[in-house]
């Protein structure tokens, strides 16, 4: 119920097509990457660091089983 006004919803909207459209021009701005990371590694980055989330609350003793 934050944006139920007409009024709220239109700087909602306004402010994110100014913000996409600024992201849109900012993009030739910036350089290419030098280094680009192997994709098998970029896939496994999300899983990967639930497992360290995960041991870490295992190791200090705060993981909680339902």
């Amino acid at each position: 119920m934050m944006n139920s006004s007409d009024m709220a919803k239109s700087v909602t909207v306004a402010t994110v097509l100014a913000v996409l459209l600024l992201a849109a021009g900012a993009h030739r701005l910036c350089r290419a990457p030098g280094i680009v990371m192997p994709r098998r590694m970029w896939l496994a980055w999300y899983p990967a660091h639930f497992a360290v989330i995960a041991a870490i609350l295992l190791w200090t003793g705060n993981a909680q089983v339902m």
